[in-house]
């Protein structure tokens, strides 16, 4: 039967994280209602090829009516792109930005309100990064005056929405002054990310699980995507736009492959097939692959462009689904709650494929909505580890609990309940410590006789009774040496005089209890109490030694008494042999 997750499971995820969620929470809002746009001017018109002569220019400016233009929608943003920006009289735009992405060169040219011309060319390495989002920029030619056309001949692309998401920007991207509150509101959302993973990464050295290590993995490459995509990374390291672009396409992979292995490895072992389990990694080392062959920019990609890296993680995104599909189906519990933090994220993952294979990628238009699904998907697995981390808790208390009721049963006699030889060797140093200096052992006078004329069944029921009367002083602790034989330890100073009492009791509660014997039951029992001195530590066969010489001196003497000695005085006495008293 399928068991679900209930609110009473996870009541008891740490208030840390409770805490970090609405944390996030309220960065997000935050992050929203303060997240202001640049104004833009969006393309006027797009042209295949690159048009760079001053006669090219002219023509276009003067012709780039849309019946010239190629639809935005056929606009398939590979290879080489001319894009016409028309702008009002008073737009005082300064910046062309792009989509980061694959470009050999931008040369911008700009018309001002006079018809003069004025051209920059940029080298494809030398774009500016932008703070605001994965954007790169080129500054429009400063000594034009006010623009009026601005057209943008971009030459190698290899990323759809570098052509097809440029635009005029009327302040700097590049400045992040305003955007302070911001950048400041995605530090925290970085901050939040990374929490629950290092708080989760301390419990594997207790816990050995594996899925620690992907689970902060996972979340650590999901911090690297805001840092990435958002542009905050360029406030702390300034990264050159080849490098930044080629970081995003790996870290995207790390976070694919890491979740591959999160869910692989999550699942609980009998809830998941074992043939998901053993291709994960392989799943995962395909992403990564075709994410450093992408990266790489070899010229047979030319005609895919960004399609391939989106397409080539299809295999992991259709792994995740069929494994957490196959623990539903086989009762996991755990899934639940990655179905419901993965459906955002998978959501918009799919939306970027459909929108790959329209040839047009829109997964930043997105940005926002990412940050709200990573939001939802740190803290539903933080909620789901958390809930993974108490059915262990109980997993393993039921096992220690069980694992003490099998030591308590091995460590005690089945037919009296008290402890035996066992539980004596291995806790008799520390009773020693604990000022058990007493020691007595009591054996029942002609046993066997009992047990050969009334039978073994009343023999064990008068052991029974001694197990008992033994068991009644929460100063003492007594063991069954076997037979009829029990041994006692006591403390306290009138520990000697106790003994004897519980001596006497065996006689008095089996006559009460036991009406049909023939003859009274009594006990025989030699005491001997140990020295003081916690360094003088003696070994237990040396003491139960002497205390049984006493006991059979007991016998010797006529049974039915007890002999007492202290240790001092006990190891300067000599006694006969045992074998002088009379087999039993």
């Amino acid at each position: 039967m399928l068991m679900r997750p209930t609110l009473d499971s996870f009541a008891v995820v740490p208030a840390a994280l409770r805490k970090a969620a609405i944390a996030v929470a309220l960065a997000l809002c935050g992050l929203f209602a303060t997240q202001a746009s640049a104004a833009t001017v969006e393309p006027d018109c797009f042209l295949a090829g690159l048009h760079e002569s001053l006669a090219d220019i002219e023509r276009i400016a003067a012709d780039a009516e849309p019946g010239n233009c190629v639809p935005a929608k056929e606009v398939s943003g590979l290879g080489d792109w001319t894009v016409v920006f028309r702008l009002p009289a008073d737009s005082n735009a300064e910046y062309l930005s792009m989509r980061l992405g694959k470009v050999d060169s931008v040369a911008v040219s700009a018309r001002n309100a006079e018809g003069e011309w004025r051209r920059t060319t940029y080298a494809g390495d030398k774009l500016t990064a932008s703070y605001e989002g994965p954007e790169m920029v080129a500054g429009l030619p400063q000594d034009g005056g006010e623009a009026r056309v601005v057209i943008a001949a971009i030459e190698g692309s290899g990323h759809p929405p570098t052509i097809l998401k440029s635009a005029i920007t009327l302040n700097d991207p590049a400045e992040y002054d305003t955007r302070l509150i911001e950048l400041m509101l995605l530090s925290a959302l970085v901050g939040m990310v990374v929490i629950p993973a290092l708080i989760y990464l301390g419990f594997f050295r207790v816990l050995s699980e594996t899925f620690l290590i992907w689970y902060a993995l996972f979340s650590i490459s999901l911090a690297g995507i805001v840092l990435l995509r958002s542009g905050l990374i360029n406030v702390f390291v300034p990264l050159p736009v080849d490098i930044w672009r080629i970081a995003n396409i790996i870290n995207m992979a790390l976070v694919v492959a890491f979740a591959v292995m999160l869910t692989s490895r999550f699942i609980e072992r009998d809830k998941l097939t074992p043939q998901f389990r053993m291709i994960a990694p392989y799943v995962a080392g395909w992403t990564i692959a075709m994410s450093v062959i992408y990266a790489g920019d070899p010229p047979f990609l030319e005609p895919f462009g960004s399609a391939f890296h989106t397409i080539g993680m299809v295999p992991a995104a259709l792994l995740v689904c069929a494994m957490l599909a196959d623990a539903y189906r086989r009762g996991s519990r755990s899934v639940i709650l990655q179905l419901a933090a993965w459906i955002p994220l998978l959501s918009l993952f799919l939306l970027q494929i459909l929108n790959a294979m329209r040839s047009a990628n829109a997964y930043s238009d997105f940005l926002p909505w990412f940050y709200v699904s990573l939001l939802w998907q740190v803290v539903i697995s933080s909620w789901a580890v958390a809930d993974r981390f108490f059915v262990m808790k109980r997993q393993r208390d039921s096992a220690i609990l069980e694992a003490d009721v099998l030591s308590r049963r091995s460590e005690r006699d089945p037919l009296t309940g008290l402890y035996n030889r066992r539980a004596l060797d291995s806790r008799w140093h520390d009773l020693q410590s604990c000022d058990y200096r007493t020691v007595a052992i009591l054996d029942i006078d002609h046993f066997k006789t009992v047990n050969d004329v009334h039978g073994h069944i009343v023999g064990d029921q008068v052991l029974k009774i001694i197990g008992q009367v033994l068991r009644g002083d929460r100063d003492n602790i007594a063991i069954r040496m076997g037979g009829e034989e029990f041994l006692i330890l006591l403390r306290g100073s009138d520990a000697v005089t106790r003994a004897d009492l519980l001596r006497r009791r065996v006689t008095v509660r089996v006559a009460e209890e036991m009406h049909d014997l023939e003859m009274p039951v009594t006990a025989s029992m030699g005491t001997v109490t140990l020295p003081e001195k916690a360094d003088n530590r003696l070994e237990f066969s040396d003491v139960y030694s002497r205390v049984d010489l006493l006991l059979y001196e007991a016998k010797r003497s006529g049974r039915n008494r007890m002999i007492a000695r202290n240790w001092d005085v006990l190891k300067l006495e000599t006694f006969p042999d045992k074998d002088s008293v009379a087999a039993e």
